[in-house]
């Protein structure tokens, strides 16, 4: 909660909520009236918003309610760093003024499709059936996917796995395709710069939850939730560390569609645990060797993507359980 100075008489924040887009409010003292935000760039007034929308993370934070604001910054601004602020009668917002990001950036591109994906999260309605492209496997060949040894580890292994299939690496830079055809010779390169450019790349996404789990997740659950075709395998070897029956408690004290809605992803019952539904009843893994390691991770991380490019029905069902846990994450937030 914020509290206004004794002689305010507007009070308000702001915060980045996704690099080139913003979220805040500004409340009057002691009235429930409508305020006006006025948006200055480098000291000129560029935009005036109603601060009359219900935006749930200002609610959690500030707990006030329809005095809620966003503002998407215009590209014509992407030009340079520039310095925005937010008034409301001429008082300065909590955290403002805030410094842009600019073209000049090394992760703007990034920052700009993330934020793209960020902004059409919360205008999901149904789902849709998108492009695809069968029999391409794709990752992020970001800095930090290309810098975690254990990952490109991984991505080697599928390259060998999968002769049959096309390896793609989706950058946003120039040095990020020379470092990764430095280590990968053959290999598709895709510039990312919507959505439809990873669809029209993907029949399945490898996608590690290691360097920015947050961040990572939100991409997850948006591909998930906007096409009924493209799978996401969720890399995360930091798992392997774990013993069995702590990752057992860790995922079951969370929704989790394999015990919580097995019929729905079209499983007539479920297992002891839901890592023996998973391993043993919809993938070809041995029982009586199983163990949380490594070598296991990857083998059931292998296996889901075969699965997923050769297993209709198994494909199906992991599509379906992606998509209830998705929703499941979205309403959440």
């Amino acid at each position: 909660m914020l509290i206004p100075s004794k002689d305010a008489k507007s009070y308000g924040a702001i915060h980045v909520d996704n690099y080139l887009s913003f979220i805040g409010f500004c409340k009057k003292v002691d009235s429930e009236d409508i305020q006006i935000v006025n948006v200055y760039l480098d000291n000129k007034r560029i935009n005036s918003l109603k601060a009359n929308e219900n935006i749930e993370k200002i609610e959690k934070i500030y707990k006030v309610k329809k005095h809620s604001f966003k503002y998407e910054l215009p590209s014509e601004y992407y030009d340079r760093t520039h310095l925005l602020q937010f008034k409301c009668e001429n008082e300065e917002l909590v955290n403002s003024p805030i410094k842009t990001i600019s073209e000049d950036n090394p992760n703007f591109n990034e920052y700009k499709f993330l934020n793209k994906i960020k902004n059409q999260i919360s205008n999901i309605a149904n789902f849709s059936i998108n492009d695809y492209k069968e029999k391409h496997i794709s990752f992020f060949a970001i800095e930090e996917n290309i810098s975690d040894n254990k990952f490109i580890e991984f991505i080697k292994e599928i390259e060998q796995k999968f002769k049959d299939c096309i390896l793609v690496a989706c950058v946003f830079t120039q040095q990020e395709e020379k470092k990764i055809t430095d280590i990968f010779k053959e290999i598709k390169i895709v510039y990312l710069s919507d959505i439809k450019d990873l669809y029209n790349s993907t029949e399945v996404f490898i996608s590690n939850r290691k360097y920015d789990f947050k961040k990572v997740l939100e991409i997850e659950n948006y591909i998930i939730l906007n096409n009924t075709e493209i799978n996401v395998i969720s890399y995360d070897i930091r798992l392997a560390s774990m013993k069995l029956i702590d990752y057992e408690r860790r995922i079951n004290k969370s929704y989790n569609p394999y015990k919580d809605d097995f019929k729905k992803i079209g499983l007539s019952f479920i297992q002891n645990s839901i890592t023996e539904t998973i391993c043993y009843q919809l993938m070809d893994l041995d029982k009586k060797t199983f163990k949380l390691d490594e070598k296991t991770f990857k083998d059931m991380c292998t296996e889901m993507i075969y699965s997923s490019l050769h297993c209709t029905d198994t494909k199906l069902i992991f599509n379906k359980a992606n998509r209830l846990r998705a929703l499941h994450n979205t309403k959440k937030d």
